[in-house]
């Protein structure tokens, strides 16, 4: 027993330190864990969004709820995004249709209707919507007096017999693009 004691006397300064150093890193472990705690704490706060004290269960059933709302509202958006999609494909043919009607070709042709006259004062002008629908307009300018003609087109044709200046005018219509 006395060799016991005297083992303990001798070994105690070393054992102190032994016993130091265990505590010192008993520390950096609980240091260690009390940051992965706080880190598993910040995840767990994340999750909950502030609502407390409140079981996985719950919080599964409320996620759970939240996504059939989700599911729900995303619906009624795709509804009413169909909805706009369709007024504005009908929209945009009502506007094609309306331009169809529209002058979208127009051929003009200046000519001397006399030789006695200069300066290209008689025009035939010749006027057409999308459909090649409309009518050609001339004008025969003299020195006594003037005179002017509106003849119909249908589908790109004359209903009535043209002059070459009119044929010129229609031509330079339908060439347009």
């Amino acid at each position: 027993m006395q060799g016991l004691i005297n083992f303990f006397k001798t070994a105690s300064v070393i054992l102190s330190i032994i016993s130091i150093v265990g505590v010192i890193f008993l520390f950096m472990v609980i240091g260690i864990l009390n940051r992965r705690i706080n880190r598993l704490r910040k995840r767990y706060d994340k999750l909950l969004r502030g609502r407390g004290e409140i079981n996985m269960e719950e919080l599964v059933s409320m996620h759970s709820k939240e996504i059939e709302n989700s599911e729900i509202k995303l619906s009624e958006l795709e509804n009413d995004f169909k909805l706009q999609k369709d007024f504005i494909k009908r929209s945009i043919e009502e506007i094609q249709n309306q331009n169809n009607l529209a002058v979208s070709k127009i051929g003009f042709h200046r000519y001397n209707a006399f030789e006695y006259l200069k300066g290209e004062m008689s025009f035939s002008l010749a006027l057409l919507d999308g459909s090649g629908n409309g009518l050609i307009v001339t004008s025969i300018f003299g020195r006594e007096n003037s005179q002017m003609y509106a003849k119909e087109v249908k589908n790109l044709k004359a209903v009535d017999e043209l002059s070459i200046e009119e044929e010129i005018a229609l031509k330079m219509a339908i060439d347009k693009k």
